[in-house]
This record gives C-alpha cells, structure tokens and sequence, in this order.
C-alpha cells in the first residue's frame, strides 16, 4: 500500500523516511505507523453498482418496511410493588 509520511519516520524495516515523502509498506507496518499517527494513508475507493432488482428505490417512491407496526401506548400505569422494597411493616392485628 502506498502512503505519506506526516513526518520524518526512522523505521527500522524500512529506513529513513522524508516528511511528504510517498513509499510502499505493508498491512502490518501500515498499522503500526498509523497508530502513531505519522503517516497518511489515501481513502480506498470502490465501484459502485446501481441496484436494478428495486427500480423503485432511488426514485423517491417510499419502500414499504419489514417492520411491524408500533404499538399503541396505554394512556394508564400500572403500580407494581417494587422488587427490592425494604423490609414489610407487621400489621397489628
């Protein structure tokens, strides 16, 4: 992979190295320069493939989802006694 050096490296593989310079490295010696953050390394771009299976999507048409619908909300709570209350008063009977 070619990269840029952010600053003068002194690598022990790959020697001195220029700030601005480009050179070749390996994934593992990308890794560890990139950690150091003394290197640039250029965004990796890819193709692009336009999706012809949906020619809905991508026209603005809303596609319809897999999700189910919400459930509506009770306007009414439910006390329940908590699970780690304190100790019960005795009742006098």
């Amino acid at each position: 992979m070619i990269v840029t050096a952010k600053k003068d490296i002194r690598h022990d593989q790959l020697g001195f190295i220029p700030k601005g310079k480009q050179f070749e490295a390996n994934e593992r010696q990308v890794k560890q320069l990139q950690a150091l953050g003394v290197i640039t390394v250029p965004i990796a771009l890819y193709d692009t493939k336009v999706n012809t299976d949906h020619p809905s999507s991508g026209l603005g048409l809303e596609a319809q989802s897999s999700a189910l619908p919400v459930a509506p909300v009770s306007p009414q709570t439910t006390l329940q006694p908590s699970k780690r209350g304190g100790k019960r008063r005795k009742t006098e009977e």
